[in-house]
């Protein structure tokens, strides 16, 4: 072959959470599947202890809704404090693209 080789492909690194204890969690997309009245979420880490989702509301959404991305979130998070933001639309990013997990803490602990 006469063409380059490619080294490596790089995709898009999404964000993960860092727990308190040190844990990294990604794939928390399934928190937000099937039976929830929502039409999009947004998890922001804000701190090693809390979190603040940004939601779109969908019709039917109720307090129950709310409840169980809670309960979901900490099922995989452990104990951290959790903070529910109803919003009308998430915001994209300058290039267009959805950030399902955005990380405001450990930009330094990348692997």
């Amino acid at each position: 072959r006469t063409l380059p080789i490619l080294q490596q492909v790089e995709g898009r690194l999404d964000d993960v959470v860092i727990t308190p204890d040190g844990r990294r969690v990604g794939r928390l997309d399934p928190v937000f599947k099937a039976d929830l009245h929502i039409r999009e979420a947004q998890i922001v880490q804000e701190s090693f202890e809390r979190i603040r989702v940004r939601l779109v509301p969908a019709s039917g959404y109720t307090e129950g809704d709310a409840k169980t991305i809670i309960q979901r979130l900490r099922d995989r998070v452990g104990d951290m404090e959790i903070v529910l933001e109803t919003v009308d639309f998430i915001p994209r990013d300058a290039n267009g693209k959805f950030r399902a997990v955005i990380s405001q803490v450990g930009k330094g602990m990348r692997e």
